[in-house]
């Protein structure tokens, strides 16, 4: 009888272990448009001139305009367009500058509630190799703290903060 508990026993132990062991490695699937809409606001990125509003554009997509400032004058000017991509699970972005030719295009995804990566869309096949990225940890409601890297080794950390208008 006590070997039969106790056989009994182990097998309650592995089922609860193996749930346990599984419930660590599932992954939840992240509301990529739902995120996104953490980006919408006006934001100013501190000890630099760069301002940028992003609105919401139709259903899932998103607008922004950016702007680097000295002192009187408009350095640089861009304007972007996001849109969601179902099959990949991304948004996509594409911009074009007042200053310079060109559209560039960039993809952005939540890699968790509050991480959001972005790299330039032709190396979204293997983003692991991606010649540039920027990290953008949502440390609260009003400020994100980006970091950018090239080669794969951080070049610089800029804390953005929402505006109050």
């Amino acid at each position: 009888m006590k070997k039969i508990c106790f056989i009994k026993l182990i097998i309650l132990l592995m089922a609860v272990c193996s749930n346990a062991v599984t419930a660590q490695t599932t992954r939840t699937h992240l509301n990529q448009v739902e995120l996104m809409k953490k980006w919408i606001g006006s934001w100013r990125t501190e000890g630099t001139s760069i301002t940028s509003e992003i609105r919401r554009y139709g259903i899932d997509g998103l607008e922004g305009y950016q702007k680097a400032q000295i002192k009187d004058s408009i350095a640089q000017e861009h304007r972007f367009i996001y849109g969601y991509n179902k099959n990949i699970d991304k948004y996509i972005s594409a911009s074009i500058s007042k200053n310079n030719s060109g559209l560039f295009l960039m993809a952005f995804w939540f890699t968790s509630e509050n991480i959001c990566e972005r790299i330039p869309f032709e190396d979204i096949s293997d983003p692991g190799k991606a010649s540039s990225k920027a990290i953008y940890d949502f440390k609260s409601r009003d400020q994100i703290i980006a970091t950018f890297k090239e080669k794969n080794k951080p070049d610089r950390t800029f804390a953005i903060v929402r505006e109050k208008k």
